[in-house]
Order: structure tokens, then sequence, then C-alpha cells
């Protein structure tokens, strides 16, 4: 509740003035009649509330004053005007994501940093694209941000036949994205090693990204010799796990608008992503509605039913003159 006019509260103050001011006036009305036997009826329990029209009168004063100050309760009501970014999250399940060299290994690590980066969003739409040796969509854009940690929780290693099919997953993550209306379209492909899969080359992929107005952030996750596992693997002249084509991932990040990110640590990795996030802000706007609802009327009102009921009740009941 507020006042649309506080300052007329100033009035209140006048009210012991002119208060006192009737005290000191004589009451012609208590001396018009000398015959003490009519005034009898008023040395009894009557003129115990002889005050009561009084006090409603100045009740009713002050009820008037405050209608005056004009109370009203005001609804403010705010509305979210954003055009939002769509976010499609490509994430490499090959693997080599196996190497410890991030704990407990890149995966693991992957899925934290992400869960994080979709929790900080709040109104743009996100999506999900996991990819080895080919490419699906684990989730599509969405509003739910619950249901996307939800079923990245879900996905793991060894559910796709082995691989890293770079161009299928940024494909499939440009796919998802092509018939968005959003005024910003993103991918963020996370990966660790080189493309060695699937029916698409990934120049192709950045390619038919950059003709759809796509830009895309590129992310080289893990150390050059992978942890322990990727020793292991280079000692068994498989390589998984130590090798990144930079040069590809800069390549398609270039041509799209994006960036290029390297990411040897968790706090790298958790770097790169509020990075990415800084970069891809949404233009929040405010629309703000006010409801207002006027008391006046009500107050007003009510000063003139005690002002009416101190009137009826010195005519009736509390009569100085029986």
């Amino acid at each position: 509740m507020t006042l649309a006019q506080p300052w007329m509260l100033l009035l209140l103050l006048l009210l012991p003035l002119v208060y006192w001011g009737s005290r000191r006036r004589p009451d012609r009305r208590a001396v018009v009649y000398s015959d003490l036997e009519r005034l009898k009826p008023f040395r009894g329990g009557k003129a115990r509330w002889m005050w009561i029209p009084r006090a409603l009168f100045w009740l009713a004063a002050a009820a008037l004053v405050l209608a005056l100050a004009r109370p009203q309760l005001r609804n403010v009501r705010q509305e979210i005007v954003a055009p939002g970014i769509d976010i499609v999250l490509a994430l490499d399940m090959s693997s080599s994501m196996l190497a410890n060299d991030f704990p407990p290994n890149r995966f693991e690590a992957a899925r934290r940093v992400l869960k994080r980066f979709i929790a900080s969003r709040t109104t743009d739409r996100v999506g999900l694209v996991v990819f080895a040796g080919r490419a699906y969509t684990q989730v599509p854009l969405t509003f739910d941000y619950r249901a996307v940690s939800q079923l990245l929780d879900a996905v793991a290693i060894g559910q796709i036949e082995d691989g890293t099919a770079i161009g299928m997953g940024l494909v499939e993550a440009v796919n998802r994205l092509k018939d968005s209306p959003a005024k910003s379209r993103i991918v963020i492909l996370l990966t660790d090693g080189v493309n060695n899969r699937g029916k698409v080359d990934p120049d192709t992929a950045g390619e038919i990204a950059k003709l759809k107005g796509i830009r895309v952030y590129t992310i080289g996750m893990g150390t050059r010799d992978g942890g322990m596992r990727g020793r292991i693997e280079q000692m068994m002249g498989l390589q998984a796990g130590a090798t990144m084509d930079v040069e590809l991932m800069q390549r398609i990040a270039g041509q799209t608008g994006g960036r290029y990110f390297e990411a040897a640590s968790l706090s790298d990795l958790s770097s790169v992503y509020d990075t990415i996030g800084s970069l891809e802000k949404s233009e929040v706007k405010l629309n703000e509605y006010v409801t207002v609802r006027e008391f006046y009327p009500q107050v007003l009102a009510l000063a003139l039913v005690l002002l009416l009921a101190g009137w009826l009740l010195e005519l009736t009941v509390l009569r100085r003159i029986p």
C-alpha cells in the first residue's frame, strides 16, 4: 500500500490545533437550559458516553485527510523481452575422452563444466549433440535446462561406435540451428582428437555453418601426452588422446566468426566456457506494467459514515438536551 499524495498527511497536524481551539470556546448548548430537573438524565450512565459523537467527528476528519492522501495499491509486473541465443553443445564421446589428464577423465570433467554452463543460461535455448564414430542429437533446442543436464548425465562413452567424426558432429549441430529464428545461433564444439570417421569433411561442415550464419566456437581439450592413458596408448602406437588437429579447429572457428580455445586443465576448461558465456550474452529488456487500485473512495466513504454516525448519536441516543 502506498500514498499518491503523502504530503496531504501534514493536514493531520492541524487537527490538534482545531481541537484545542474548540475546547477553549464555551459550548453554548450546555447552558441553554437552566432547569436542573431537565438535566438529570445526564447525571447517570448516559453521561459517560457523551464523548463518542465528538470522537467520531475527529475520526471522520482524520479519514478525510487520509482520503486526500490517496491510498493505493500498486501492482508492478515485469515482462522479460529477450531475443535470446540458440546454443548447441557438441560433445566428443570417443574413447580418447577417457584419458585421465583431467580428473577423473576428460569426459567426466567436460560433463561437469557443461552442466555449470547450462545452469548459467537464463533466456537462451540450449541443445546437445554427441558424436564419436557418428553423431546424433541427444537434446533438441529447449529452455528446459534441467532436462538438458539430466540427459547429459545419461550419455556415456561406448554408447556410440568409436571414432572421432568431427564433421558429422558439426553438421548435426548445424542442422539443429539452421531453421532457428534466433538472432544469434552458435555451436560450441569440444573434442580432443582428429577427424577420422564420418561422411562429412569438417571443413565442409564449417562452410555449411558459415552459409547458415552460425558461429562456431571450437575447444581442443587435453594435454599433449594425454595423461597415463594417453602415454600407454602412445606406447601401443594408437596415439589416441594425445593428438589434436589444432589447425582444423582454428580454421572452422575462424571462417564462421567464432574462436578456438585450448584447455589443458579443468580450470582452463571452466574459463573457456565462462569466456564464451560472456561473449554470447542475451540482450535482456524489461517491460514494466503498473496496475494501480485506488482506495480513497473507500476511505472517503468511511469518513462520511463516521460523520453520519456521530451526528445521529447526537440527535438521538446521546442528545445533550432531553
